[in-house]
């Protein structure tokens, strides 16, 4: 393990420590609060996708897009997406936009969620049809065939050009072209994890020692800080470099820790660099590069000054 001057250990509890924060005030600023509206695991499955696909940039500014679509949506997404017709809701869709996504993107990934649930009970029978062989490489194997079904329908109903728009393209990359997918992984976390107030638990085909962090700007800043990260492109191989960290300390469930690592950034605002009102109640503060030597400046600025004295 390459702890920066921690060690495992001093990791491990630093990420403990991190990983037992309360979960609420952090849930409040997530887009998976969504899906827990729903009892039914369909519509919990169907609007943790939704959510995770559309989790680009500032997630404040992103939150209330979101409660916009889903009261759209109504009581079932998943319902929604099995009877979306091109114009429904016309008037909402050629309003929307957050980020580079249009209204037209999400129709687009209505219409395609709608031939896809037609064709397979869940999303989960989708990810885990045959066809890959066991072995390290299935995991993403699948992900790519997941991902390039969102990708097989003419969108021209839609947009009036059978080429998907540059939205779309974004909104579902695809995966096999080395980026780190971190909506999609961040999609089959909240799917695969077992619940625990922030996860769901809804498949159950799928082991979670197989998941890959979810890889955006405050986690890619923090597993720098705490060691588990050297690799700067901010790709699948540094996505897989931290997760491999992470399995160290939990082969299991090594993505157990990934929401923490998250909002350290987004609610506990680290910023890469000491901040004094930040940094001291941080919880891995004392393994985080930046945090350990900004104590060690305060320790030694509140030292007691020793006066000199020769010997009488």
């Amino acid at each position: 393990m390459r702890a920066n001057g921690g060690g495992p250990e001093g990791l491990r509890e630093a990420l403990e420590r991190a990983a037992r924060l309360p979960r609420e005030p952090f849930l409040r600023n997530d887009p998976v609060q969504f899906a827990h509206r729903y009892p039914d695991p369909g519509d919990r499955e169907v609007a943790a996708l939704i959510g995770a696909l559309l989790a680009f940039g500032n997630v404040r500014a992103l939150l209330p897009k979101l409660e916009a679509l889903f009261q759209i949506l109504g009581p079932s997404p998943r319902r929604y997406a099995l009877e979306q017709l091109p114009w429904r809701d016309l008037g909402f869709f050629r309003s929307f936009r957050s980020r580079v996504y249009t209204g037209d993107d999400l129709r687009i990934l209505f219409l395609q969620l709608r031939a896809i649930l037609r064709e397979h009970a869940t999303l989960e029978d989708l990810f885990v049809a045959p066809g890959f062989p066991p072995g390290p490489e299935r995991h993403r194997m699948r992900l790519v065939a997941f991902a390039g079904a969102f990708r097989r329908l003419d969108p021209s109903p839609v947009t009036g050009r059978r080429a998907y728009p540059p939205g779309y393209r974004h909104l579902v990359t695809d995966p096999s072209r080395g980026g780190a997918s971190k909506r999609w992984n961040l999609f089959l976390r909240w799917v695969v994890r077992p619940s625990d107030g922030v996860d769901l638990g809804l498949w159950r085909r799928v082991d979670p020692a197989d998941l890959v962090v979810p890889l955006d700007v405050h986690v890619g800043r923090i597993s720098g800080l705490l060691g588990l990260r050297r690799r700067r492109t901010p790709d699948w191989e540094a996505a897989r470099e931290i997760t491999d960290g992470l399995r160290e300390i939990d082969p299991r469930d090594p993505l157990r820790f990934d929401f923490a690592l998250s909002h350290l950034g987004i609610s506990e605002r680290c910023r890469g660099r000491w901040v004094g009102e930040v940094c001291r109640e941080c919880a891995v503060a004392r393994i985080c590069r930046v945090g350990r030597r900004g104590l060690a400046r305060e320790a030694r600025a509140a030292a007691p000054v020793r006066t000199g004295g020769g010997r009488a």
